[in-house]
C-alpha cells in the first residue's frame, strides 16, 4: 500500500472547492466511541494494491437520495449524456 500517493491524493481533494459550505460528516460517518476498544482494518483492494479506496462519482440533487452514476461501471449514463446534451445547448444559444 502506498501511503504516499493517498496522502497527496488526500491533499488535493481538500484543496479543491476551498469555498463549498461545511457538511456536517458526524451524521453520516462512523465514528467509535470514546469508551470501548475498537479494531479496524482497512484491507487492500484485489484489483489495486497500491490504494485501498475506490473512488466513485454519485449525482446529489435529483432525488431525495444521492444516486451512484453508472459510468462507475463502465455503462452509459443517462444523467451525464442529458447535462453534456445541456451544456451544448446552453453554449449554442449562447453563442448566436
Amino acid at each position: 500500500m502506498d501511503l504516499n500517493s493517498i496522502k497527496s491524493k488526500l491533499n488535493a481533494l481538500q484543496s479543491q472547492g476551498k469555498s463549498k459550505e461545511k457538511v456536517d460528516y458526524t451524521k453520516s460517518l462512523w465514528k467509535p466511541k470514546t469508551e470501548g476498544k475498537f479494531q479496524i482494518r482497512i484491507v487492500p483492494s484485489i484489483l489495486d494494491k497500491q490504494n485501498p479506496f475506490k473512488e466513485v462519482f454519485v449525482h446529489y440533487g435529483i432525488s431525495k437520495f444521492p444516486i451512484y452514476a453508472l459510468t462507475n461501471w463502465g455503462d452509459k449514463d443517462p444523467i451525464v449524456e442529458f447535462v453534456k446534451n445541456f451544456a451544448q445547448q446552453a453554449t449554442k444559444k449562447i453563442g448566436s
